[in-house]
């Protein structure tokens, strides 16, 4: 920080350069020299090695670089951790999909997709991370069992569930043009979140993976706040229709596909 402060950020390639030996250095002391020790030194040392790796990225690579490289790295760790069964690494690879979540603006283009006015256009950055925690989710499903095996599949899967969500919404918006109203736009975004719990709830229900149902579920409970705080509020009477059918159906059908299926 001193030598970033007296420079001016002229020494970040250099900074940068220190934090990502360094940053190898502890990865390698945590897995290897510390693999069979205590765990405490296993997690310092694997804490720092995150770290530095992260703020290692950021003082060398463009910004526009960094989803991509912090994407590719929370697949590979998920892979990696899942495949050896070291949990250091899952929680590792969720660490980076969060990363990567933030640097390529998926909070603020969630937030446009489900409830902004005037939709912005679907970003590539967006592709990255949908379809990165989309391989995340893919490298815990068939991974042994545990509590950090667990929370990295709902998170990516959420990422995943999100990420697709605002895709569909976007990429329907910028098909229909210049006629999308608001009162159509709040029946879109209505259709996309009863696909989304539908699809969920069934495939999680009849996998066996309940991180699958409870995003049903919660995507439910969100269509029912937006059917209050906007399709009664903007939506026009045919408009408001549809997406009352469509959520009333999804009520209906989504408790019974959510049941164990039936033994022949």
């Amino acid at each position: 920080g001193g030598a970033l402060r007296l420079t001016q950020g002229k020494a970040a390639s250099a900074v940068g350069a220190l934090c990502a030996i360094a940053g190898a250095a502890c990865y390698f002391t945590a897995f290897m020299r510390f693999a069979d020790s205590p765990r405490r030194n296993h997690h310092i040392f694997a804490s720092w090695g995150a770290a530095l790796g992260l703020v290692a990225c950021i003082l060398i690579l463009p910004e526009s670089e960094l989803t991509l490289i912090w994407s590719a790295a929370a697949v590979l760790t998920t892979l990696a951790g899942t495949r050896a069964s070291l949990p250091t690494l899952v929680i590792h690879g969720g660490v980076y999909l969060f990363a990567a979540a933030l640097t390529s603006g998926l909070p603020g283009t969630i937030l446009n997709a489900f409830t902004g006015a005037a939709l912005e256009q679907a970003t590539l950055a967006l592709w990255i991370v949908a379809l990165s925690a989309a391989c995340c989710y893919a490298a815990c499903y068939s991974a042994t069992h545990s509590r950090t095996t667990a929370g990295m599949s709902f998170l990516s899967a959420l990422f995943a569930a999100v990420s697709f969500g605002a895709l569909a919404i976007l990429v329907a918006g910028s098909f229909i043009g210049a006629n999308l109203t608001l009162s159509l736009l709040a029946t879109v975004r209505t259709l996309v979140t009863c696909a989304l719990a539908l699809g969920f709830a069934f495939t999680g229900s009849r996998t066996g993976r309940n991180e699958l149902v409870w995003i049903g579920y919660l995507a439910i409970a969100l269509g029912t706040l937006k059917l209050i705080l906007e399709d009664f509020r903007q939506s026009n009477p045919v408009a408001l229709a549809v997406s009352l059918v469509c959520y009333g159906a999804l009520l209906i059908v989504v408790p019974k596909l959510s049941g164990k299926p039936s033994q022949s």
